[in-house]
């Protein structure tokens, strides 16, 4: 277990912070294309109604999978939670043991991500369909309001939300059904 400290901050556009982040002589670690189902079950003590989550991921061109539990947020300047990972070797086994076990998909969502390692911190570039792009820092406060300077971000522009209450949020301001968040398909 530990603590995910993050700072979201939207952005107008991707290639700024990636040109940006290439200057400051940041470590890339590649683009890919991440596909995330999101799992809870049926009842009065889901894990949303406990503000916690449970997200399957894969990520195009690497095998296996990413099986992760995000608890409540703990509070603190930036978004911060208690989460587990564990690597599935088998994304489509583990699946059929989250619906043995009584969960269900519940919202899937894509998004394009560039990731980088700057001053000790993950840096992730995001473009999400129908929200847009953000640039997400994690790492310590101190160290993530420093890596938000050297990109020209301002920590007071932080979303605390994560992309699942974004996407609601979005969804009930243009009065359409809440559903997944799909890239285009070809992508």
């Amino acid at each position: 277990m530990a603590t995910e400290r993050e700072a979201k901050i939207p952005v107008p556009a991707r290639e700024p912070f990636q040109r940006r982040l290439a200057e400051l002589g940041a470590r890339p670690f590649g683009n890919s294309v991440e596909r995330n189902d999101v799992f809870d079950r049926e009842g009065p003590d889901t894990l949303m109604s406990r503000k916690m989550l449970l997200r399957l991921r894969t990520v195009d061109g690497r095998a296996g999978g990413l099986l992760t539990v995000k608890r409540p947020l703990v509070g603190g300047a930036f978004k911060a939670r208690e989460e587990f990972e564990t690597r599935v070797d088998r994304p489509e086994a583990m699946r059929a043991q989250l619906e043995a076990l009584g969960f269900s998909l519940v919202w899937r969502y894509e998004k394009r991500r560039d990731e980088w390692e700057w001053r000790g911190c993950h840096v992730a570039v995001d473009d999400c369909p129908g929200l847009g792009c953000f640039v997400e820092v994690e790492g310590e406060e101190e160290t993530i309001r420093a890596v938000l300077a050297d990109l020209g971000l301002e920590a007071s522009v932080h979303v605390p939300a994560n992309y699942l209450g974004l996407w609601a949020e979005r969804c009930r301001r243009d009065g359409v059904p809440f559903g997944d968040m799909l890239l285009p398909e070809g992508l």
